[in-house]
């Protein structure tokens, strides 16, 4: 007879279920982990970890490793752009198209973990656009052999290196 009574009274509790009231705490649950989760994606993928600089620039807050990587990829496109436009004054349209492939887009590789978080998307996509525009112009040295044409294309990499170094600057902290 005891099994039988708390049995019945588990199987009560069970009736007792009150669906409107789950229902509310469930959407607001999803309501919370959805605004939570685009919250962290703006932040990490869009605004990254910035200040403002005493500039004007906006100072991305970086490790040391993090610094070397990104001013490595920048000597990188330094190195290229500088080939480029010896190769374009030579006419030597198989060396441009070898500098120019270098800093195209074959060289994303891992970067240090966390930077992505960090820098914001702007950044990303001048970076990203830079090695696209690179990749063009290793094309266009191929096909066209046109060295105004190609001009055109290193001064386009010149604008986004010029806007990237205009608008962001690098803040190290941490080991």
């Amino acid at each position: 007879m005891i099994n039988s009574i708390s049995l019945r009274y588990s199987y009560d509790f069970f009736l007792d279920f009150n669906p409107p009231f789950v229902m509310k705490k469930l959407a607001f649950l999803t309501v919370f982990f959805f605004l939570t989760t685009v919250g962290l994606v703006f932040k990490f993928i869009v605004v990254g970890d910035v200040q403002k600089h005493y500039d004007g620039r906006v100072a991305v807050k970086v490790n040391q490793d993090e610094v070397n990587y990104i001013r490595e990829k920048m000597r990188g496109f330094l190195s290229s752009f500088q080939e480029v436009a010896d190769g374009i004054a030579k006419e030597n349209y198989e060396e441009v198209a070898s500098a120019a492939r270098r800093s195209g887009k074959f060289i994303r590789d891992n970067a240090p973990a966390g930077l992505v978080g960090k820098v914001p998307l702007r950044f990303k996509s001048l970076g990203f656009d830079t090695q696209d525009r690179f990749d063009v112009l290793a094309q266009a040295a191929k096909e066209h052999r046109d060295p105004k044409y190609l001009l055109s294309q290193l001064s386009a990499i010149a604008k986004n290196c010029a806007a990237c170094h205009y608008s962001y600057t690098f803040k190290v902290v941490g080991p």
